[in-house]
């Protein structure tokens, strides 16, 4: 029977014996290795188109079929079409799960993906399967990220990136492939940066992001990946990293891969910590939030939340991207202006029984709330009550707790209507419960701030003190002022 019938007939076992008998055949005799390399070639073929099917994939790995794709592939490095279409057996076979992909690594599959794109560097169907098999080997898998990294994969693919720039399949795969190797591996994100990788990712934007979102969504998860610290963080946004990733946004604003993909790397490209803001303080740096906001992320990332309101990752991830923006105090009024508070409180009203969706929500109202113009319109929209409510969620924790009660204490402290405002809602006794209850240091002090902001005012309905009962703090406040000394408005630290 003719090889090339077998997948016909889903004859697994009787490709692979094939593969194996035909290999041991002398080359010395004319005409035995082009036999070979076109038997080799049809058998991969096979096996490759079977591969997409796991129950095909488990029958190909119990029968040997992995270590004779790989047994091909080592015979004949200079065929094209034996490597071609034994790459895309392999990325076949790896899509479904870490047994396939241990296999293939321990059957030197991983070294012989990397050579095959060495040899075969000016051809863009290898260099596409290529690159498909190493994003596969290295999905979720962390052995293989290192194997390929300790192979040469790294190099390999960046090569095949800059080699077919003008290629959007190679391109996608390659970006793939590096969003796969970084994946919780700090050592390939340091590896992959210093050999030109956001240089790479750069000019896929530049050469695809317009016509391709696929691809444009491909290279934010990669950026996304190589902005690891604040040094990587601030050299991409200098490199025109969120620049490039708002021109996409744009151009593909109904792309809901794309618009979440685009997110997830603002939000890590305007992520701070403490030693950060010590460092711009003390040197006078520029905020790396604003060079982002000015750019048009604040803008792209509320339009994003308006266009998929129903799509609950979205909304986390746009929420965080303002959470993070909103730490910069240039920023807090911009989002304001540009519907980011509205978008927001429609976030947590559609989302209701979603956890992250209200957290985030409440995080980025937080720091928003460090404006005082934006404390009077959190109020007005119904912030307060929607916080309380995030409260009350089944599934709320102390982290939850924590950033409600500084969110609170923000919107409230200093704002007589607000205060009643929060009473009427029936926060007195909830926040007292919290107090009693807490969980952590930080949450007892949190909610006894912000009931004795809430006891300091009283109202109509009689709860807390009455207003000529001040307590002994405003009691302080009160003789200092009448001093002549100004009354000072408690903030708490951003989040």
């Amino acid at each position: 029977m003719p090889l090339h019938t077998l997948k016909l007939k889903g004859d697994i076992p009787g490709t692979i014996a094939g593969m194996r008998m035909f290999c041991t055949l002398p080359c010395g005799a004319p005409g035995n290795l082009h036999s070979e390399c076109k038997i080799q070639r049809a058998a991969c073929q096979t096996l490759a188109d079977l591969a997409f099917e796991r129950l095909h994939s488990a029958k190909i790995a119990d029968e040997g079929g992995i270590e004779s794709i790989v047994a091909a592939m080592r015979g004949h490095k200079p065929d094209r079409d034996v490597q071609l279409q034994a790459l895309r057996a392999l990325g076949n076979l790896a899509v479904h799960g870490n047994e396939c992909q241990d296999l293939i690594a321990g059957h030197g599959g991983i070294e012989s993906v990397v050579e095959a794109l060495r040899v075969h560097a000016c051809d863009s169907a290898v260099q596409l399967q290529g690159l498909r098999a190493l994003g596969n080997l290295a999905y979720s898998h962390a052995a293989n990220s290192v194997k390929i990294a300790a192979a040469g994969g790294i190099p390999a693919a960046l090569q095949a990136m800059a080699a077919h720039v003008e290629d959007d399949g190679v391109t996608f795969q390659g970006c793939c492939s590096l969003v796969n190797l970084t994946a919780n591996n700090e050592d390939n994100k340091a590896a992959i940066t210093v050999a030109g990788g956001v240089a790479a990712v750069m000019l896929c934007f530049d050469r695809h992001s317009q016509q391709h979102p696929k691809v444009a969504a491909s290279a934010c998860r990669c950026l996304s990946n190589l902005g690891y610290s604040d040094t990587a963080r601030d050299a991409i946004v200098a490199a025109g990293g969120a620049e490039r990733v708002v021109f996409a946004m744009r151009h593909h604003k109904a792309e809901k891969d794309l618009q979440t993909s685009a997110c997830g790397v603002l939000s890590n490209l305007a992520h701070t910590n403490d030693g950060y803001l010590a460092h711009i303080k003390a040197t006078g740096a520029a905020h790396r939030a604003i060079r982002i906001a000015d750019q048009g992320a604040v803008k792209r990332t509320i339009l994003a939340m308006e266009t998929f309101p129903d799509d609950a990752e979205i909304q986390v991830r746009a929420s965080w991207v303002l959470q993070k923006l909103a730490k910069a105090d240039e920023n807090r009024v911009k989002i304001a202006k540009d519907g980011g508070i509205e978008a927001l409180l429609n976030a947590m009203r559609k989302h209701r029984s979603n956890f992250e969706v209200q957290i985030k929500a409440v995080f980025a109202l937080r720091n928003l709330a460090e404006s005082s113009f934006n404390q009077a319109k959190i109020t007005a929209a119904g912030g307060i009550e929607l916080i309380l409510a995030a409260m009350d969620r089944p599934g709320a924790n102390y982290q939850m707790h924590e950033v409600s009660c500084l969110a609170l204490h923000s919107l409230v402290n200093g704002r007589e209507m607000a205060v009643k405002r929060l009473k009427r809602a029936g926060a007195m006794d909830r926040i007292k419960r919290l107090c009693d209850s807490a969980p952590t240091e930080e949450l007892a002090r949190f909610s006894r701030q912000l009931v004795q902001v809430l006891e300091a005012t009283g109202d109509e309905t009689g709860h807390g003190r009455d207003k000529n009962s001040l307590s002994p703090e405003r009691a302080t406040t009160k003789k200092k002022t009448e001093k002549g000394k100004p009354k000072t408005k408690s903030k708490a630290k951003g989040v």
